[in-house]
């Protein structure tokens, strides 16, 4: 793996902005209305893992 994949100052994330989707509209096997919120990365080194931990967290 080169160096040149690793993201740059000033970690701009290309959308900042999520729609709240239904289960059914992706494929879930859950209930066909029940919501599912992405969580976005903040910036390049922090993901949406570490962000919804920090949020189920509080």
């Amino acid at each position: 793996m080169g160096k040149c994949i690793i993201r740059r100052e000033p970690y701009i994330p290309s959308i900042s902005e999520f729609p709240v989707l239904k289960s059914g509209d992706i494929g879930l096997k859950a209930d066909p209305n029940a919501a599912v919120y992405v969580m976005p990365g903040p910036a390049s080194y922090v993901g949406g893992d570490i962000v919804s931990a920090v949020s189920a967290a509080h």
